[in-house]
């Protein structure tokens, strides 16, 4: 009886195409390490799962690789995921003229002229400088986001979460297993620098950690997680941002975990606090384990010369001093940007070229002001048709930090802009969820 209850359920776990895709393109990143050769089935793979599945399981596909990508093929800015990318926003573009022509799809004119003129406008300001890969994943973001509109009664953003979070549970895995290793593992995992880590990084993957975070913390205030799974999930992303290195993500972790736990203790005090000890308990341990893990995090808050400021910074005001002043250099560079795909700015005071480290001043600075207040109107003309209540304070929790993480880097970047696309889903989650259960009761009168 036993025997074959397993059975069934793993007949019942493979009989999911998603899951199996998940699993081959698993399979081929850990053998991508010792053949280069893999990488290119990798995304033959992906381009296959993209073909097959359905709109909802291949956008689940999408973000389950999305967390691998990065470091799996390498690079700093990977040629590979914005080729992969394109690839699932054409489809997915494809998919959608298909189903416009059934009239499956709403079509909304407005927002397709207004960021069609937007694109091609800055596109053409560009062509003063080198135009480069990264553009089109920019273009593609904006198609994204008009298809996720457009076809918003096919994506099912909990079951999303769960093939992102699977991925994150396993990149913690690895990412423990390398740190309990000898010298050699943890010479691996931070080699030189913290961009040369062994599964991520860091200023990546700490993001989307956090993200994952507040969206369960949500689910869990709700009563849509059990109180065991908030606390495995919370480990799991806490040690990832803490793995990292990364003092932002750090500094970040501990600032929501103070509200995360503000809100936590508010109903069922005694139960709740019993739940942050463990937390705390579980923490402690993995940092016995992996002492030179601590050591390594502790080096990186070392104040240089008593300078707590620039300690904690790493240099950003000044590179946030020098952007302001690229922005305002002249009336039209200030007006109308120095185009979608315009050079970093030299940072004197550190002899090279330095990202904006701030979202804000990267649109100000790509875009110009008349740019800012197009992207605004755009953002209106979604929010408009949307159509849905006003979003709850939790709901807006992974909006919120995002929004609070742009000030500290370009969120606006090929790897992590999907972030905001599903902060904005989930705002809408419970909307959505309420419009289905009145559905469905006065399906049941009828």
């Amino acid at each position: 009886m036993t025997r074959e209850l397993v059975g069934q359920k793993l007949k019942q776990f493979f009989s999911n195409k998603t899951i199996v895709f998940c699993l081959i393109f698993t399979i081929l990143f850990l053998l991508a390490g010792y053949v280069k050769w893999f990488e290119i089935a990798q995304g033959m793979v992906s381009i296959l799962a993209f073909i097959i599945l359905p709109v909802q399981s291949a956008f689940s596909f999408f973000l389950y690789l999305h967390c691998f990508t990065y470091s799996a093929f390498g690079a700093r800015y990977p040629i590979s995921f914005i080729i992969l990318f394109a690839v699932f926003v054409i489809i997915l573009l494809v998919k959608f003229c298909i189903g416009l022509k059934k009239n499956r799809y709403h079509f909304y004119k407005p927002i397709v002229l207004a960021i069609s003129i937007f694109v091609i406008f800055y596109v053409l300001i560009s062509f003063a400088y080198d135009i480069y890969f990264e553009a089109f994943c920019y273009i593609g973001y904006f198609i994204l986001a008009y298809l996720f509109l457009a076809l918003r009664g096919e994506f099912d953003i909990r079951q999303a979460m769960k093939y992102l979070t699977a991925s994150l549970i396993i990149s913690c895995t690895l990412s423990l297993i390398a740190l309990g290793l000898p010298n050699y593992g943890y010479e691996v995992l931070y080699g030189s620098s913290r961009f040369n880590a062994f599964f991520h990084h860091p200023n990546y993957l700490y993001m989307v950690a956090l993200f994952v975070l507040t969206y369960y913390f949500y689910r869990y205030l709700t009563h849509n997680l059990k109180t065991t799974k908030f606390v495995i999930l919370y480990v799991v992303c806490a040690t990832i941002v803490l793995s990292t290195l990364s003092k932002t993500g750090i500094v970040l972790l501990a600032l929501f975990s103070i509200l995360f736990f503000v809100l936590l203790l508010r109903e069922n005090f005694k139960k709740r606090i019993i739940i942050v000890l463990i937390i705390l308990l579980i923490m402690t341990v993995i940092a016995l384990i992996c002492h030179k893990f601590v050591f390594a995090l502790i080096d990186r808050f070392i104040v240089n010369n008593g300078d707590i400021v620039n300690s904690l910074l790493t240099g950003r005001d000044e590179i946030w001093l020098e952007y302001l002043k690229a922005s305002v250099e002249d009336p039209f560079t200030f007006l109308f940007g120095h185009g979608l795909v315009a050079q970093e700015v030299y940072i004197p005071s550190q002899q090279m070229t330095r990202a904006s480290h701030n979202l804000y001043l990267f649109l100000l600075y790509r875009f110009g002001l008349i740019g800012l207040i197009s992207l605004i109107y755009i953002v209106f003309l979604f929010i408009k048709n949307l159509n849905r209540e006003r979003p709850k304070f939790l709901a807006s929790l992974p909006l919120i930090w995002y929004l609070i993480e742009s000030l500290c880097d370009n969120t606006f970047k090929p790897y992590n802009f999907m972030l905001m696309i599903l902060s904005i889903m989930i705002l809408f989650i419970d909307t959505k969820d309420k419009t289905m259960r009145n559905k469905e009761s006065v399906e049941g009168k009828v």
